[in-house]
C-alpha cells in the first residue's frame, strides 16, 4: 500500500473537513459555521493520532486507509455535532434505549419548531 506524507497538514485538515461537510450535507454547508462543529486542531489531532508517524523530513505519513479512517471519524464528529446541535434547540428528541444499548433519536409528535434540513 502507498504511503504519502502530508506536507501542508493544515491544508490538509481543512481539506478533509471541508469534504467530509460536503458529504454529508450534498454540498449544501456554511463553510463559515463548520468549525462550529469539528476545529482544525480537532481534525489535524485525528490525522496525527492515526497516521504511520513521521517521515525523515518530520512529516505525517498516512496510508489510503489510514485516510479512509480520518474522514469516517471527521464525518462521525460532524454528524454527532449536528445531531447535538439540532437536540439541544428542542428540535429534536434524543434519550439513551437500554434494550438497543444506544442513544435513540425521534421528532417530537407535538414540535411546532421547523426543523431545518441542512444544519450545516
Amino acid at each position: 500500500m502507498s504511503e504519502y506524507s502530508i506536507t501542508e497538514i493544515s491544508n490538509f485538515a481543512e481539506t478533509v473537513r471541508d469534504s467530509a461537510a460536503s458529504n454529508l450535507s450534498s454540498g449544501q454547508y456554511d463553510s463559515k459555521i463548520i468549525h462550529t462543529f469539528i476545529t482544525l486542531n480537532q481534525v489535524i489531532d485525528i490525522i496525527k493520532k492515526e497516521s504511520l508517524g513521521l517521515d525523515s523530513n518530520g512529516l505525517f505519513v498516512i496510508n489510503e486507509e489510514i485516510f479512509d479512517n480520518v474522514f469516517e471519524q471527521v464525518s462521525s464528529t460532524i454528524y454527532q455535532s449536528a445531531l447535538c446541535k439540532v437536540a439541544s434547540q428542542d428540535l429534536i428528541q434524543c434519550a439513551w434505549d437500554d434494550e438497543q444499548n444506544k442513544m435513540v433519536f425521534w421528532v417530537g409528535s407535538n414540535s411546532e419548531k421547523i426543523i431545518d434540513s441542512n444544519p450545516f
